[in-house]
């Protein structure tokens, strides 16, 4: 197969044939900008061998099927041209990946590049870069999207390689050009790789008008005890903050920079993710009437003063294991109404813990479950059976908004049906597991009784992660419980917003797909490879890293509140609450062993402290 190039000085280098990172560099080229030569390795051949390879994957697995289509490039497809076009731009390269989807900061990360290459590895990192099409985590974003693999197999693009004075990221998100704005830069000496992976914090310094400062420039605290050993000139700032402004001739510009020779070289350059809306604005709880407060006060927007009813922490802890579709409808209304009842602690210590033995079988004693919780349902709602799913709708709203006194009053509930109901749930669970339906047992907790049917019936491959939060009604609720009672820690707010839900820690080595939704996932550091946790998180919160990684642009863009910097800290996967501030951040954990099921039940409405 014959290969097309295009140079960026060509005004062939569009978007739809280069893309849309090399058509970046190719205008701000062609308007002046310091951006550097190079040229575009069309997609064509990649996107042919993606096309016919993909299909594979099923079988063999996606690592597999793309070391497939690196082995056959060097025998299929003449890059010699690219070669020799490559040997005019010097003796050491980089090679990136240009897909025409890569606009969408969803993407960012997504494709492999390669760098310091001579002229003759050239080869090698094409099909690196078209092969980096079928990797789990480029699939699971083509699943997500409606994206087919071979439409975002990108272009290479190929540029001599510099070696920085300094490097980073600068975001232009402020008024007119015209008028100045601030742009906002994160800097390191040397090369800007451990920025974009998530390696290094960087240092931070903003540019309003003339006038640099932060910790950069050695005006402010550096923050975590960090040492900067000397500060970065100034006018490199004023400079970079310039090229922001340019960048996207006037408009909200992200962009990637590196010094050489004292001057900015323009990297990478992208429209900038701009800052959504607090989504869930928080009030303290109260007994009866609505939320207490307004929402401002202390850390985690907590309502100042706000008393932490009795009960709240064991109703958070249910709420945050059996929230969603499922156990909304036939789980919580009774099982909330046993936790404000003052049941004995070692009989709710059991339902709301995973380790129920459950019965052995998925559709029939689902079944079951289903027709036991409905009678809960009724018992513990003290109302007729047809007319229990509109009360239960109703005390689940009125328990959202935090009139946990809605809660008095509880009718008995027969703790052996609850457990019946909870064990077949859970057998349902592990059902749908085995048959590769869900990838972890408690995503049950994201269908639909309807759902999890269908599911049990043709058990294929579901799409479990379309409930990022379950539920946003409980948000606010969990929210509240973790500030009150959680510790806090400080790092660097990097995607705005609130988000609370269970604690669960990934590593590269792990499978993403184990994550449930709402889970709050906690990395050491926010590597892009795992950027597929972020369609089903909730939020975001890593020990290292600086909002200039990779990572944090794919949480901007799906809206996911993040916190890096934070530093080393415990937190135990199953147990451990976790509440995030993407706007202030504030990461506050309630730890399992802090006020859990069985604590004091709701008396008669009466607040009081725990």
């Amino acid at each position: 197969m014959d290969i097309e190039l295009i140079d960026l000085d060509d005004e062939r280098a569009v978007a739809e044939r280069v893309g849309a990172k090399a058509a970046r560099l190719a205008d701000a080229r062609r308007r002046g900008l310091p951006a550097l030569p190079g040229f575009a390795v069309l997609p064509g051949p990649g996107s042919a061998l993606v096309a016919e390879l993909v299909a594979q994957v099923a079988d063999r697995g996606p690592h597999a099927v793309s070391l497939s289509l690196m082995e056959r490039v060097p025998d299929e497809v003449d890059l010699g041209p690219a070669i020799e076009r490559a040997q005019a731009l010097g003796g050491s390269l980089v090679a990136r990946s240009s897909s025409g989807v890569e606009d969408d900061p969803v993407w960012s990360g997504a494709f492999s590049s390669f760098l310091d290459l001579q002229p003759d590895q050239l080869t090698t990192a094409v099909a690196g870069c078209w092969a980096s099409t079928i990797t789990r985590s480029v699939l699971e974003i083509c699943e997500r999207v409606g994206a087919q693999p071979a439409e975002v197999c990108p272009a290479v693009l190929v540029q001599p390689m510099v070696e920085p004075q300094a490097a980073g990221t600068a975001t232009f998100v402020g008024a007119e050009a015209a008028t100045g704005g601030t742009v906002e830069i994160v800097a390191v000496w040397g090369s800007p790789a451990p920025l974009m992976v998530g390696w290094a914090e960087g240092w931070r310094a903003s540019v309003a008008g003339d006038t640099v400062t932060g910790p950069a420039v050695g005006e402010g605290p550096p923050g975590r005890g960090r040492k900067l050993d000397k500060p970065f000139p100034p006018e490199w700032f004023r400079a970079v903050a310039g090229l922001a402004r340019a960048a996207l001739d006037g408009g909200p510009a992200a962009i990637e920079w590196a010094i050489v020779d004292d001057r900015p070289v323009l990297l990478q350059a992208r429209p900038a993710v701009l800052a959504a809306p607090r989504a869930t604005p928080l009030g303290g709880l109260s007994t009866e009437g609505g939320p207490a407060g307004d929402g401002a006060g202390l850390p985690g927007h907590v309502a100042e003063g706000a008393a932490l009813l009795p009960g709240a922490v064991a109703a958070a802890r249910a709420i945050a294991r059996f929230g969603g579709p499922l156990g909304d409808e036939l789980v919580l209304p009774w099982l909330l109404r046993l936790e404000a009842s003052g049941a004995e602690p070692a009989a709710l210590g059991g339902l709301a813990t995973p380790g129920l033995q459950a019965a052995p079988g998925g559709g029939a004693s689902f079944e079951v479950a289903v027709a036991t919780a409905r009678t809960l349902v009724a018992e513990a709602m003290g109302t007729a059976s047809d007319a229990a799913d509109e009360a239960a709708s109703e005390l689940l709203t009125r328990v959202a908004k935090g009139e946990l006194g809605a809660l008095a009053g509880a009718h008995p509930v027969d703790l052996g049906a609850a457990g019946t109901v909870l064990a077949g749930f859970t057998a349902a669970g592990r059902a749908l597991v085995e048959a590769g339906a869900l990838a972890h047992p408690e995503q049950l907790w994201s269908l639909s009784p309807e759902e999890v049917r269908r599911l049990l019936d043709e058990p294929v491959p579901g799409d479990w992660h379309r409930h990022r939060h379950r539920t946003l009604r409980w948000q606010a609720l969990l929210q509240q419980v973790i500030a009150m009672r959680g510790r806090t820690i400080t790092g660097d707010p990097v995607s705005p917003g609130l988000a609370a839900g269970p604690a669960r820690r990934l590593s590269a080595s792990r499978d993403l797909r184990r994550v449930v939704p709402g889970d709050v996932v906690v990395l050491h550091r926010p590597s892009p490879q795992l950027a597929p946790a972020l369609w089903v998180a909730s939020g975001l919160v890593a020990e290292s890293g600086s909002g200039a990684a990779h990572l944090v642009e794919v949480a901007r863009s799906l809206r996911v509140p993040a916190v890096v910097g934070l530093g080393s800290f415990e937190v135990e996967e199953g147990d451990d609450l976790v509440f995030v501030d993407g706007d202030d951040g504030g990461v506050t954990i309630l730890s399992g062993d802090t006020g859990g099921a069985g604590s004091a039940g709701v008396a008669g409405g009466a607040a009081g402290g725990q």
